[in-house]
């Protein structure tokens, strides 16, 4: 009895792992993947979704940063691509996307934030291959 008992429980848990399994979260190569293919698809709320999901795996990718900003810009989220272009500029320390200073700039221009945006668009033109919060 005791033994069919244990049969029965192994058999529930194994049909558990395997109805879960297809369930698993994807890698960050699958979510910046799909990033990338919604950006160049132009659906910018999915991208922008997308690589939010990537950053929970590394936070200080700055690849899924800029584009999570240019994304946000594009779809009118401009809190959101503040934020990212702001983290952006902390973390790209190598200038990859030194653009990050013009979009930042075009952000602050969109929401009527007239000095910021100022101060951004004339770092970028002082420094326009060098990304940088210190203007």
């Amino acid at each position: 009895m005791m033994n069919e008992i244990k049969k029965q429980i192994c058999l529930v848990l194994v049909f558990f792992v395997v109805a879960l399994a297809p369930t698993q979260a994807q890698t960050l190569k699958s979510w910046m993947t799909s990033a990338d293919t919604a950006f160049q698809d132009k659906d910018y709320y999915a991208a922008f979704h997308y690589y939010d999901a990537a950053l929970q795996y590394d936070s200080m990718l700055t690849k899924a940063l800029y584009y999570k900003g240019r994304a946000a810009y594009a779809f009118h989220n401009y809190s959101d691509a503040l934020s990212a272009f702001d983290q952006l500029l902390d973390y790209d320390s190598t200038n990859t996307y030194a653009d990050a200073t013009f979009w930042m700039a075009s952000v602050y221009q969109t929401t009527e934030e007239y000095e910021k945006a100022k101060e951004y668009f004339e770092g970028f033109l002082s420094n326009p291959g060098k990304s940088s919060k210190e203007i």
